[in-house]
């Protein structure tokens, strides 16, 4: 039968069926289009067609599906399985048929079989696989596990066969996707996204774990599993499909498993056998197998620890790994503690095994492998158990493990009675030859307490008189103990003698004790012998019974006898014995023969220097420690130079110990005797001389006691320690100097400038802060004032050592004095004005020293610039400090220091007094020095420089607003002196010298108290201006000129003041200038645009008549001299018009204040105007002014003034003549 034919067959049977009942109307109607379809269908075209219309003839099915009839439910699945068979199926009839499967599964028993069938067919056939998407694959699983769980028994036990065909066919899927990536790479491989099956199938892995301990899954879409068929199928894809754990994702989920499996392990359920058999299968991968839960309870069947030893042995042999060897041991480990006898021998066999592939580096597995052999020798005494003690002990040897080795000699000793009743027997000689191959073979690597273990033994074999064959030399041990031996030999018996010795310290027997420090006395090899007994000397010393007293005088005996290194080193190791008894015997041992034993301790010294430096740690024993040192230290002439070097660490020790402060400043004192002492000009391989570097090393000592707390010490060795390199600075040679500036001065610096605030403060770090901003304190705590005394002592040190700098290279030169410049910072933190005046000196110093360092001069001056600002907001502390300062930069003469110049004359200090009354001391020195100097050498940005800070300094004064009279006082005597260096200097100031003038006129009033004040301040002024105004370009003078004769200003003033300030403006020398600017009007050598401005400043004077003003008078007089000149009558004329009719203006506007003016110009100006003009009448100039007279005074003809109008009436009355001529 054709496809086609099958097909409508299946599809007739349904709609027979759904034709006998009424309830499904709508898919009979869908059933008989299909069949309607397929009947219409060529049998040849049915395939393609089908394929095409896929949707319209499963759909149909699918929804008989949905009717869960199930008459119609199998109809319905037999259709598809068929259609499935013949492979019409695409991917959204098998997502729609698995939607359906998952979501019903209440049909009849014999379904199950059908569908399960239909399931296996989907997921075991490739070209299904390979058209639907791989969670339709995860579906289909999870379809199958919901039917193995609700099916019957026969059909579940035929299911169970169908998971591992499906699981083989899935990975088969799978491993066409990693195959090319695979067979590139070695080890282990990443996961790549696009290996969809892989990918699901790992997640598959992942699910079979969750739900074989009953958790909901990830990907599978049920809620339980049997965890049996999880675990089976686990291990079929552990065991069937390894290809897949090179992936890491595979990996790591292996390795989560194992938590798992041991969770399994724990509940004891069903799943335990098969939790067993999965253990060997996982050996072969790289994961910790959990061979404590694998460990059999005491409720274990036997097959359960049958299993256990299967793994162990399985393990041992096919994948020993260092950790899964110590899990295994520890494990057997707690097993040997439970189990019995029966076992002990397949355990110590196993046992066995692990010894023999332990190695001395396996440090973990031997901390586990020793306790087991060590119980088995407890409980199971058998010569294999004894025997891996021969190994077991030689590699805990190896590690160290004293503590192991002495408790398996114990159960040694125990076992074969050497130390109790010694009884031959085949066990018991084994045992003692096993010891004895352990010693002979291990003796150079015993520790104390396998000798504690071992001379017992020892001691009890010489007493045997029958020794098993393989331990007969062992019984040549016991005369070792003889006196005569060698040295070899003797040194066993001192060994052994000590240790009974030793046990006997404390116990109250003497004898031991005292004969052993006999044979030591007596011992001709001292030096080869004594350095193996020190211990046991030195635990008599230390100990509290009588043996201590045996000590002292066997030490001095000793030290009398001989000055051997060996004697040294034994008093070298009581020195430093923890007992302070003990020190203090030797000590006193020491001063005892230290005068007879000096002169041929030289080059041995240094053995007993070590010690004694840390002697003075020590408070009881601090003074004798010491007095012994300097008895050394006197011979530094003698003593050979690595002795020296030695001797003068030690003393620096006694520095900087905090037990006794008289001792510290003793040997602050003694390394200054020292520093004196030292001589030697042989030079060395570094090319010092031996001199220098012995001096070298006590500076470096002295370096290190400015780390001590103690105010007294720290602040007495940075004294010493700056006068000792004072004085060593021409002694050291120039490579030995330029040592000591590099390694201790620079350092010393550095350390001071870190530590010294914090030290004084008790802080931890030193607080940021603007040097500008500093307060300068008068009063300071004894805290503060003994770190500014510090800082001075520093500084003052620093200036002395500063020259010795020049010597060296510039590059060395920087470095230096960049620390220098940085230090100075320290001196800001809470100063005084010494300290302040301290730190002024020593910038000086440095900057006379770094005239070709540009940047060290350059940080000096911006240290100065913060200093100036500072001093400023202080207001100078005192005067001596700014007479300092000021006096230091006056004969520098460079822009830097004119600038500060220039800040300094603006403080006035809470002491300053006043010189003649008129000002004060510093601006004296200042301005004094600031005359006597020229500019003329600096370039024009450095000009420009002291312009803008001269400005800066007349802005500032001008700001001036104090209640002390002499400050206001003295700020008006400055202005006309500075005013008199800037013209000096030729700067350009005039807008300031404007600003000083409009000053005074402000204050002209103002009280002063000692005469000097405003008024004086203009008068000078004006008078320093005049007599230089002929000095200045054209340009200059014009500009001069509208400052002194600019008459504004004067309107501030009352009228009481102004006739005041006419006679300055209008005295001798400012009448001959202002007629000097007359004559300047018509020079035509002066250019025609300044002569303008010139004429209207000449004009511009008339104005201030009706004040009263002369100066308006003498302007009045001096146009009409410009009138003459008939170069510039023109412009004169014309301007003067102007300033005419701006005359009679402000009279109409104040009559009362301006007719003293009309007067004049109608009485003397305009009868002078018409008989200028009047020969020349009606020409144009002539004309023009005769006809501004006339308009001018015809206007006031009515005035209520009588003097007005008489004036105007002559006026008119010498206007008509003119007329008329």
């Amino acid at each position: 039968m054709s496809a086609l034919n099958t097909v409508l067959t299946d599809f007739k049977f349904i709609q027979s069926y759904i034709k006998k009942s009424s309830k499904y109307n709508d898919l009979k109607a869908e059933i008989d289009s299909v069949i309607q379809k397929l009947e219409s269908i060529k049998p040849n075209e049915f395939v393609n067609i089908f394929k095409e219309q896929q949707n319209f003839f499963v759909c149909p099915l699918i929804n008989c599906l949905l009717t869960h009839n199930n008459k119609l439910y199998s109809d319905a699945m037999g259709c598809i399985s068929k259609l499935m068979m013949q492979n019409l199926l695409g991917e959204e009839s098998y997502k729609s048929l698995l939607s359906e499967m998952v979501s019903y599964c209440e049909i009849e028993p014999e379904q199950f079989t059908k569908n399960i069938q239909v399931i296996s067919t989907i997921l075991t056939t490739p070209s299904i696989l390979s058209i639907i998407e791989s969670h339709h694959i995860m579906t289909a699983i999870s379809i199958l596990m919901i039917y193995y769980e609700i099916a019957p028994p026969m059909i579940k036990a035929s299911t169970s066969v169908t998971f591992p065909l499906i699981l083989e066919s899935l990975f088969e899927k799978a491993k066409k996707e990693i195959s090319e990536v695979h067979s590139k790479k070695k080890g282990v491989i990443e996961m790549n996204q696009k290996w969809t099956m892989t990918n699901d199938l790992l997640g598959l892995f992942k699910d079979l774990q969750v739900l074989s301990l009953g958790q909901p899954p990830n990907i599978l879409e049920v809620n339980r599993f049997d965890p049996l068929m999880c675990l089976k199928l686990i291990k079929y894809i552990i065991v069937e499909c390894s290809t897949f754990f090179v992936i890491k994702e595979y990996l790591d989920s292996l390795k989560d498993f194992i938590s798992v499996l041991s969770k399994h392990f724990s509940h004891r359920t069903q799943t335990l056998s098969v939790a067993h058999s999965l253990i060997i299968p996982l050996l072969k991968y790289p994961v910790r197998i959990p061979f404590m839960a694998i460990l059999p309870k005491p409720i274990s069947e036997p097959w359960e620890v049958q299993s256990f030893f299967t793994i162990c042995d399985t393990c041992i042999s096919t994948s020993p790994t260092i950790e899964r060897l110590v899990d295994c041991t520890s494990a057997i480990g707690a097993f040997l503690e439970r189990t019995s006898a029966p076992h002990y021998p397949i355990l110590s066999s196993i046992i066995s095994d692990i010894t023999s592939l332990a190695s001395p580096d396996d440090d973990k597995l031997i901390s586990v492998l020793w306790p087991c052999v060590h119980f088995l020798l407890s409980v199971f005494q058998d010569e294999t158990v004894i025997s891996m003690c021969i190994p077991v002990t030689t590699i805990l040897l190896h590690q160290h493990q004293h503590t192991a080795i002495v408790a398996l000699f114990t159960s040694l000793t125990k076992l074969c009675g050497i130390l109790h009743n010694y009884v031959p027997s085949p066990l018991n000689d084994h045992c003692l030859n096993t010891i004895y191959t352990i010693c002979e073979t291990n003796l150079y690597q015993f520790g104390e307490e396998e000798y504690q273990i071992i001379l017992p033994v020892l001691d009890a074999v010489s007493n045997l008189s029958d020794l098993p064959d393989k331990s007969s030399n062992f019984s040549s041990l016991p005369h070792l103990l003889a006196p005569e031996l060698p040295v070899s030999s003797l040194k066993i018996l001192l060994s052994a003698f000590s240790h009974v010795a030793g046990l006997c310290v404390n116990s109250g027997s003497m004898y031991y004790s005292r004969e052993y420090l006999a044979v030591l006395s007596n011992c001709v090899q001292l030096d080869e012998v004594l350095p193996e007994n020190t211990q046991i000397v030195l635990l008599f010393a230390a100990s509290e019974s009588e043996c201590a007293s045996l000590i002292p005088p066997f030490m001095i005996d000793l030290l009398r006898k001989s000055r051997s290194t060996a004697a040294l080193e034994l008093t070298r190791q009581l020195l430093l014995s923890e007992s302070k008894k003990c020190v203090s015997n030797t000590l006193d041992v020491l001063s005892t023969v230290i005068e007879t034993i000096e002169n041929e301790m030289v080059g041995k010294w240094h053995i007993l220097l070590e010690p004694l430096g840390k002697c003075a740690q020590e408070k009881i024993n601090v003074g004798n420690a010491f007095g012994v040192v300097k008895q050394i230290a006197s011979q530094i002439g003698t003593l050979k130079m690595e002795e020296c070097l030695d001797i003068v660490n030690v003393v620096g020790q006694f520095t900087i110990q905090e037990n006794d402060i008289n001792v510290s400043l003793s040997a602050i004192q003694l390394l200054w005797d020292m520093l004196e002492s030292v001589t030697g000009d042989q030079m060395m391989n570094n090319g010092l001389s031996e001199k220098d570097v012995l001096m070298l090393n006590i500076l470096r000592v002295m370096k290190q006691t400015v780390n001590d707390s103690r105010y007294v010490i720290w602040g007495g060795m940075v004294q010493t320690l700056l006068r000792a390199l004072g004085n060593v600075s021409t002694t050291l040679s120039s490579i030995a100097w330029a040592n000591a500036i590099d390694e201790i001065l620079l350092p010393v610096l550095e350390e001071l400038r870190n530590e010294i605030y914090c030290r004084i403060a008790d802080i931890q770090v030193v607080p940021e802060f603007k040097k500008s901003n500093v307060k300068i304190n008068s009063y300071l705590n004894s805290m503060m004032r003994e770190w500014n005394e510090i800082v001075v002592v520093v500084l003052s040190g620093l200036i002395r050592l500063i020259p010795t700098f020049n010597k060296f290279e510039e590059e060395f030169k920087l470095k230096i004095f960049n620390e220098c410049i940085v230090f100075a910072n320290v001196a800001f933190y809470k100063p005084t004005y010494i300290t302040i005046e301290t730190v002024l000196k020593y910038l000086h110093c440095i900057k006379q020293h770094t005239t070709q360092l540009v940047t060290i001069k350059e940080n000096v001056l911006l240290i100065e610039n913060e200093i100036t600002q500072m001093v400023i907001l202080n207001n100078g502390i005192n005067t001596s400090l700014i007479q300092l300062f000021a006096s230091q930069i006056l004969n520098e003469g460079t822009s830097h220091s004119i600038n500060i110049l220039f800040k300094l004359i603006n403080v006035y200090p809470d002491d300053h007094y006043l010189v003649d009354n008129k000002w004060s001391s510093i601006q004296q020195l200042v301005i004094t020095g600031l005359k006597k100097l020229s500019i003329s050498s600096l370039n024009e940005k450095d000009k420009e420089s002291i312009k803008m800070s001269f400005i800066d300094l007349i802005n500032d004064l001008s700001k001036l607003k104090t209640t002390n009279d002499r400050i206001n006082d003295s700020k008006w005597y400055c202005f006309p002196l500075l005013i008199e260096i800037a013209m000096n200097w030729k700067l350009k100031i005039y807008d300031s010298i404007l600003q000083i003038i409009q000053l005074t006129t402000i204050h002209f009033t103002d009280e002063i108290s000692v005469g000097y004040g405003p008024k004086q301040c203009l008068s000078e002024i004006r008078s320093n201006i005049i007599k230089r105004i002929e000095t200045v370009s054209n340009e200059e003078k014009v500009i001069i000129a509208k400052i002194l004769f600019n008459i504004e200003p004067i309107l501030s003033i009352s009228k009481d003041e102004i006739i005041e300030v006419d006679c300055i403006i209008c005295n001798k020398e400012s009448l001959t200038l202002f007629n000097t600017i007359v004559k300047w009007c018509g020079d035509e050598s002066i250019d025609l645009s300044q002569r303008i401005e010139l004429i209207d400043i000449v004009i511009g004077n008339c104005q201030f008549f009706y004040f009263g003003l002369k100066q308006s008078i003498c302007a009045y007089e001096s146009v009409l001299c410009l009138l003459e000149n008939k170069s510039i009558e023109d412009i004169v004329l014309n301007k003067f018009i102007i300033s005419l009719n701006k005359c009679f203006e402000r009279y109409n506007k104040m009559i009362d204040s301006s007719s003293r003016e009309i007067c004049y110009v109608m009485d003397d100006i305009f009868s002078i105007l018409i008989q200028m003009y009047k020969d020349y009448y009606p020409q144009r100039l002539s004309s023009m002014i005769i006809k501004t007279i006339y308009q001018l005074t015809i206007g006031t003809i009515t005035s209520s003034n009588i003097e007005i109008r008489v004036s105007a009436l002559a006026v008119l009355k010498s206007l008509s003549s003119v007329l008329l001529q």
